[in-house]
C-alpha cells in the first residue's frame, strides 16, 4: 500500500539558483537515503518540478504562491493510519 503527497515550496527570494538546486538535491537524495528497518525504501517515487502555470500568482519568485512542487509516493507500514 502506499500514499501519494503533494507538497508545495516557495524558496525566499534571495536564495541564489545554485543554492535552490542544492537544496533540490538533497530533497532528490531523500529517495535513496530513506530506508526502513528492513532495508526497504520508504519513498517508492519522488517528482520535482517548477511551478509551470500561467497564473500570475506561481509565475516568479517575487510574489507569493508555490514555486515548486514535489510529488512522493511513499510505502505505509502496517502501523500506519489511513
Amino acid at each position: 500500500m502506499s500514499v501519494t503527497r503533494v507538497v508545495q515550496v516557495q524558496f525566499k527570494k534571495d536564495l541564489s539558483s545554485d543554492e535552490i538546486a542544492k537544496t533540490l538535491e538533497q530533497v532528490r537524495a531523500m529517495k535513496d537515503k530513506c530506508i526502513s528497518a528492513s532495508n526497504t525504501p520508504y519513498i517508492k517515487s519522488l517528482k520535482i518540478g517548477k511551478d509551470q502555470s500561467s497564473e500570475p500568482l506561481n509565475v516568479t519568485n517575487d510574489v507569493p504562491g508555490a514555486a515548486w512542487s514535489l510529488l512522493t509516493t511513499c510505502r505505509t507500514t502496517s502501523r500506519t493510519n489511513l
